[in-house]
């Protein structure tokens, strides 16, 4: 039985290298690479549990199309259970396109697709006995769990003995700590990036940052800090 599960954005990833701007109007624009990747904080981190031997089970919405396929096909392969996917006729799965510069320096094109729809009534609760935690991914690019919906999860899964954890992304709405303060006295871990936490408590040092999140309720914080690690 998987002991752990992931709820996140189901996307796939087309990236295209190098990229340095767009083509002007009606021109053609050659690029070395065109690459597709499973994508979405969901499938990443659940894939890469997934081939660390853990047992995982993933929770998102995605289309019933060919990105769809290709996302379930590639975690199934990396050991994922993704009985739990909610599939959708009616909608394209979420696809992001991802130019790439020649210093390496990524830049994204999204479109939600199938997530937009996704909400907490597509969590099978009675498919998660046995799991001992809950990781929400993508907080902010998740639209059906902003705010009072997530907390509400994950007071459900805190109330099923689960411990929980929540990484958060980008906020393309710019009201941060606004969304995110209910579910903060839910959630054990709490895994922003240092730019992100930043945004979230208006403070600079790392130290600050993450007392900020502690004060706010969550339980223990992990500021990730690119090159230097984390705290």
């Amino acid at each position: 039985m998987p002991e752990i599960a992931v709820l996140g954005n189901f996307v796939v990833d087309i990236i295209g290298k190098p990229i340095d701007r767009l083509p002007e109007r009606g021109r053609l624009l050659m690029i070395d690479t065109l690459e597709t990747h499973p994508g979405g904080n969901g499938p990443n981190t659940a894939g890469a549990l997934g081939r660390l031997g853990a047992a995982v089970r993933v929770l998102g919405r995605g289309g019933e199309d060919l990105y769809g396929r290709f996302l379930l096909e590639k975690l199934e392969e990396w050991g994922v259970d993704t009985r739990a996917v909610a599939r959708d006729p009616g909608a394209v799965t979420g696809l992001t396109l991802v130019p790439v510069d020649r210093t390496g320096e990524r830049s994204f094109i999204h479109h939600f697709g199938a997530n937009a729809d996704f909400t907490p009534g597509d969590i099978p609760w009675s498919d998660l006995a046995g799991v001992k935690h809950l990781h929400l991914a993508s907080f902010f690019v998740l639209p059906g769990f902003e705010g009072p919906a997530a907390a509400a999860v994950l007071t459900e899964a805190r109330r099923r003995r689960m411990t929980t954890s929540i990484d958060v992304c980008w906020d393309r709405t710019g009201r941060w700590l606004e969304t995110l303060r209910p579910c903060l006295p839910h959630v054990d871990y709490l895994m922003p990036s240092e730019e992100e936490a930043r945004e979230l408590t208006g403070k600079t040092e790392p130290v600050e940052i993450v007392t900020a999140l502690r004060n706010e309720g969550a339980g223990a914080v992990v500021l990730k800090l690119g090159e230097r690690g984390c705290l």
